[in-house]
């Protein structure tokens, strides 16, 4: 009689890194419900045992892609500021990449339509309040008073989410000269 080996152990086909990059991706084009293993794995070419290697259900899959969203979008692109000394420069750039990358956006846009999901609503509050404050902070660092930096901070932000939503609604009001209205914007808002 053979002897039975055990079992070997599934090595998944895919990194965590690759999967909430792709989720990410997907909630960008589909919205909230396009970030499902199941669907995913489909459009990966893997199977969805490669998903459920790393996330135990469509809710962590769900989690993780909300914090590559928080991380990229926010945390690294904080990061990348902090080497501008220069608050005028840092808040110029800082306006630079909101006003021109569309990934934040159209992302931004899936969350705002599902904001009745508990853990979306945490996620855009959470992410909101850390814009904010780092606007804040960046414009205190120009010698605003904080009751005014915090103020301008939240126009500016609102200028953003104002764009966003004007990109999607009225695109070509924002295209035809996305270059002029950015140096506006930057002009006005700094």
């Amino acid at each position: 009689m053979p002897s039975r080996s055990a079992p070997e152990k599934r090595v998944p086909t895919l990194s965590v890194e690759q999967w909430r990059s792709a989720a990410l991706q997907a909630l960008a084009e589909g919205g909230l419900r396009a970030v499902a293993i199941e669907s995913l794995a489909r459009a990966l070419g893997v199977t969805k045992g490669s998903g459920y290697w790393h996330f135990e259900n469509r809710a962590a899959l769900l989690r993780a892609t909300l914090e590559e969203w928080e991380t990229k979008t926010t945390e690294r692109v904080i990061a990348r500021l902090e080497a501008i000394a220069d608050p005028r420069a840092r808040l110029s750039a800082l306006m630079r990449t909101a006003f021109t990358k569309s990934l934040d956006a159209r992302v931004y846009l899936a969350l705002a339509s599902a904001g009745h999901e508990p853990l979306v609503a945490a996620t855009l509050r959470r992410v909101a309040q850390r814009r904010i404050g780092y606007l804040a902070a960046c414009y205190e660092a120009l010698g605003h008073t904080p009751p005014v930096a915090s103020r301008r901070a939240l126009v500016a932000y609102s200028v953003y989410l104002g764009v966003v939503m004007l990109r999607q609604q009225a695109p070509e009001v924002v295209t035809e000269a996305r270059e002029a209205l950015v140096e506006h914007l930057i002009e006005t808002l700094i």
